[in-house]
């Protein structure tokens, strides 16, 4: 009896070694699930898919290939997560789909004949995921057979209690159907994006300098996390608090706001309307959403696409037009069809941009919004000059002489050019003289205050710009940004825009399975902070006289 008792207790030792924590993006556009190497203390992307389904004629439902072409695929589920007909956003089409209803506390998509709740359409993405991690599970894993322990999964911010509820349920599921050898569910844990965003940007960023921790910030930055993807949009301030040493210590939710309905489908929804008032026809959907993101590393993309028959199979079929082989044929074999007259299609970024023009005001509302909440200045927001020439692309240099005919129409561009740069520093002198002109009026009445005009409203100014979701990585996203609020986003190469969600979940398992917890440094730890943990660890700090 005892034999067994320690030799169980051995086994249970052992399983929780082996145990693996994953963090799971369930996106808009794109899943993707990753966990955190114990040794390096650094997040690693394990498998990625775009969250998307084929249901064929008789109700089986697959997932194709990442790059796979699928015109009549089942995407945007996200958006559908717990939501009624009413609450759907029109723009969301897919053939053969009708109205879904409520009923039984799900939302249901209906497929003559067949119906599936969105719980059980989602279940099969993750279910994907999970099998990849099965079938090839990550080096730092000693037993392969040791299933997931735990779960992190990572929702938008402004996610509802039932629709949180709702990505549990498709987790479980998922889980009981890839491991049903497993009777006890993992333990699945909801995080948003914005944190984990934050998080993994916080563990690849270096360690903050002596003079950096002297600045005026001192240990805190603040920081925005733009996170746009597929389907939602959430903007966050948050503020990072920093040890001593440099090193990142918590993470802080100031404010939170966004658009629950706007994501990257509404950009391919306003590209795909400016194409078919160019050139006419139907099923631009499929191109314009790969043109989108083509468009988006590319100034120009051209390429043949069919007259005849709907359009798009995918970006990769109409990159030539199809030739004519001759081969060895059966005389019995039936002709072929002749192929269907091509079209060449140009598409510019700047046409693309152009087309977005109306989404212009939607992403710039919550940016402003969550400033006045949170209290910080949008010093770029305060120029109106620079905020109209957003759509003026002036990281690009290397064409600034396109359209230029000739010496003279450059001398009078310069000259232009000369003559607004007096008129700034004209305006700019100007301010400044009403600027003090104004303190020592205020001084004067109030011999005893110090008193400081601000340069923008808001008391906290934003140290970095953080962009998370697919969508941002959009040269508009970047330019508008850098116009309100005057700094440049940051780009880490370890942390790309599309996977920065899951691994920044990862970096959670890591926090809930002990990795950064340092018995040998008393300022070990790190992990998210709620507004009342922040608020007592403040507190503590002044009582103790380290701020």
């Amino acid at each position: 009896m005892s034999f067994t008792y320690h030799l169980s207790c051995l086994l249970l030792y052992v399983s929780a070694a082996n145990a693996l924590t994953i963090g799971l993006d369930l996106g808009t556009t794109v899943s993707s699930i990753a966990h955190l190497v114990p040794n390096t203390k650094k997040p690693e992307l394990i498998s990625k898919i775009r969250t998307r389904l084929l249901v064929a004629d008789d109700g089986a439902i697959s997932v194709p290939a990442f790059e796979a072409s699928a015109p009549a695929a089942l995407a945007s589920l996200k958006s559908y997560t717990h939501k009624t007909y009413d609450d759907l956003d029109k723009r969301i089409t897919v053939p053969g789909l009708a109205p879904p209803d409520d009923t039984e506390g799900d939302t249901f998509l209906k497929f003559t004949p067949h119906r599936y709740s969105v719980t059980t359409l989602q279940s099969h993405v993750v279910s994907h995921l999970l099998s990849t991690l099965k079938a090839s599970p990550p080096e730092s894993l000693a037993d392969p057979s040791v299933p997931p322990s735990g779960i992190v999964v990572c929702v938008p911010a402004l996610f509802t209690s039932a629709q949180k509820e709702a990505t549990i349920s498709t987790v479980n599921l998922a889980f009981s159907r890839v491991y049903p050898e497993v009777a006890e569910a993992p333990k699945v844990k909801i995080m948003t994006e914005p944190e984990a965003c934050c998080l993994a940007y916080s563990v690849h960023s270096p360690p903050l300098s002596k003079l950096q921790l002297a600045a005026p910030s001192g240990y805190e930055r603040t920081k925005l996390v733009f996170d746009f993807g597929g389907g939602t949009l959430d903007v966050s301030v948050v503020i990072v608090g920093y040890r001593s040493n440099g090193t990142p210590a918590g993470v802080e939710v100031i404010a939170t706001m966004g658009d629950v309905s706007l994501g990257g489908d509404d950009m391919s929804v306003c590209l795909a309307s400016h194409l078919r008032k160019k050139y006419g026809g139907n099923g631009w959907s499929l191109f314009a959403e790969e043109a989108r993101v083509k468009l988006s590393s590319s100034k120009s993309l051209s390429i043949y696409v069919p007259l005849e028959g709907p359009l798009g199979k995918g970006l990769k079929d109409f990159e030539e037009a199809p030739k004519n082989k001759d081969k060895d044929k059966d005389e019995q074999s039936p002709a072929p069809s002749p192929p269907p007259l091509m079209q060449l299609v140009t598409v510019t970024r700047a046409d693309f941009e152009k087309s977005m023009e109306r989404l212009i005001p939607r992403l710039i509302n919550p940016v402003r919004q969550v400033s006045v909440l949170s209290d910080v200045a949008l010093l770029g927001d305060t120029r109106p000059g620079k905020f109209d020439n957003f759509f003026d692309d002036d990281d690009d240099d290397e064409n600034e002489g396109d359209g230029v005919e000739d010496w003279r129409n450059l001398k009078k561009q310069q000259k232009g050019k000369r003559k607004g740069r007096r008129e700034k520093e004209d305006r700019l002198k100007s301010y400044s003289q009403t600027k003090s002109e104004i303190e020592l009026m205020v001084s004067n009445a109030n011999p005893n205050d110090s008193v400081r005009l601000q340069d923008a409203p808001g008391s906290r100014p934003l140290d970095e710009v953080i962009l998370c979701g697919g969508s941002s990585k959009t040269p508009l996203i970047t330019r508008l940004l850098k116009s309100l609020t005057g700094l440049t986003p940051t780009y880490i190469p370890e942390v790309s825009p599309d996977d920065a969600v899951s691994l920044g979940a990862a970096v959670q398992c890591g926090i809930f399975d002990g990795v950064f917890d340092d018995e040998e440094d008393d300022e070990g730890g790190f992990g998210v902070m709620t507004p009342m943990q922040a608020a007592l660890m403040r507190a503590l700090a002044k009582k103790e006289g380290l701020i």
